[in-house]
């Protein structure tokens, strides 16, 4: 795991992926300018492949370092006005809802009040048990997918959830994303 106050290694890893980002699309242009653009399809086909493996960086650099670059990496997942289509593939990906185990519970939050969910593994074969035991164990990054819908069943959402080891006891949890899968506004 990445220490969290070792400013001179994020830093070295951003740059290398600035570097590698800018020098991949100066290489596609190079090449574009030296076949005197007879390729036009091999060129795009570049940087499609260059856009994707972008973007791949990107996000595994983000979840690395967490915090900010996470943010920056949401919001430009949803800025398909700005970005190719294989940056917002990558960077908004999220599990199918068909994905999810079932668990019904009713929790009522009025608006613009606090919630609060609690869950539990209970049964120490399952897998996921398992995983999140080790993962505790190693102090790692949990994240957890949530999906729920509102009242009227009009608006399906996944939230994730994100749990990062702090302290030697503590842990910090933040939600990360939200995806709304019904309609782009929440209800």
């Amino acid at each position: 795991m990445l220490p969290s106050g070792n400013g001179s290694v994020r830093f070295a890893a951003t740059a290398a992926l600035v570097a590698r980002i800018y020098g991949g699309y100066k290489l596609i242009q190079l090449i574009d300018r030296t076949t005197s653009g007879t390729g036009r399809a091999r060129t795009a086909a570049r940087y499609a492949r260059h856009h994707r493996a972008s973007a791949e960086g990107a996000y595994r650099l983000a979840t690395w370092l967490e915090g900010l670059p996470i943010k920056v990496c949401q919001f430009l997942g949803t800025r398909a006005d700005v970005l190719p289509p294989e940056y917002i593939d990558v960077l908004s990906i999220h599990r199918e809802p068909e994905d999810f185990s079932r668990l019904s519970r009713d929790i009522y939050i009025p608006a613009g009040d606090m919630g609060f969910w609690q869950g539990a593994f209970r049964d120490p074969s399952d897998p996921r048990f398992i995983e999140v035991k080790a993962a505790i164990e190693e102090r790692q990054i949990i994240r957890i997918d949530l999906l729920y819908e509102d009242h009227e069943g009009g608006q399906r959402t996944i939230s994730r959830f994100s749990l990062t080891p702090v302290a030697d006891d503590r842990w910090l949890t933040s939600v990360a994303r939200h995806w709304n899968l019904d309609r782009d506004d929440p209800r």
